[in-house]
């Protein structure tokens, strides 16, 4: 039912099922082998919970389809940009936005994140091939150690699927929005709290870890926030980092009109 009901309300709630997954293993003994783990999904309580699953999920696609003209919003210009390299590299980089907005979020706090094929550089390509090792090396991690770092930051990685551009998404040229972390968020906040419980016996680099970036945290919120006071100034702080962007130029236009300018 929270499966059914989360996918009336976003479609991220597609990677609930996977979510499941990584919660029940989180439960068991990090001893306990894959295939004492596995057991539990051929059981009669295991079989009964991919069931109910199932049929919720196929309900949610039967109305989708009938009340939507598609299942997806793809953005046909963005795909047809693409050849399959720079399409590789476009989805890393995606992977590498919502890496750094989770675990640093406050290094580009603007309302729009544009990243257009044509104009990727070295610099994407690099942070691109970065977050696939990241991501590789998380899933192996999870896979080897079995612990509630891993799997949760396991997690982290595989609920970003839906918005990576995979399907090429139409949100107005950006590489991601900040939104779509919701979900991902949650996996990364238990991968957070498992490694400082796995550390409370040694709290030092994780009291100074913690507090270094709270206290960047900190001052940054204090140089950003005064730029989001108003339209005007949000938006005129937004023009100068991305004065290319369409949308970003409507909206300052609108701004200022509407402050009489």
């Amino acid at each position: 039912l929270s499966f059914f009901l989360a996918c009336l309300c976003k479609e991220m709630a597609l990677v609930l099922p996977m979510a499941v997954v990584a919660v029940r293993a989180l439960r068991n003994d990090p001893m306990i082998s894959w295939r004492e783990r596995l057991s539990f999904w051929t059981s009669r309580d295991g079989v009964g919970l991919l069931l109910s699953i199932g049929a919720a999920g196929g309900i949610y696609l039967v109305l989708r389809v009938q009340s939507m003209p598609t299942l997806a919003h793809v953005d046909r210009t963005l795909a047809s940009e693409f050849t399959p390299w720079t399409h590789f590299i476009y989805v890393g980089r995606a992977v590498w936005f919502y890496i750094q907005a989770g675990f640093f979020p406050f290094a580009e706090l603007s309302p729009q994140h544009p990243l257009h094929v044509s104009s990727m550089g070295p610099s994407d390509t690099a942070k691109a091939l970065a977050a696939y090792g990241i991501s590789l090396f998380s899933l192996i991690l999870a896979a080897k150690t079995k612990g509630g770092f891993s799997l949760m930051m396991a997690a982290f990685i595989l609920s970003l699927f839906p918005v990576v551009h995979i399907i090429p998404l139409s949100i107005g040229g950006n590489i991601g929005h900040e939104r779509f972390l919701t979900l991902p968020l949650i996996f990364l906040t238990l991968a957070v709290v498992s490694a400082l419980c796995a550390a409370r016996d040694k709290p030092t680099l994780p009291v100074l870890g913690m507090g270094g970036w709270l206290l960047l945290a900190f001052i940054n919120t204090a140089v950003t926030v005064p730029l989001w006071r108003n339209d005007l100034t949000l938006w005129s702080w937004a023009y100068q980092t991305h004065p290319e962007t369409k949308f970003i130029q409507a909206s300052l236009l609108s701004a200022q009109v509407n402050s009489g300018d």
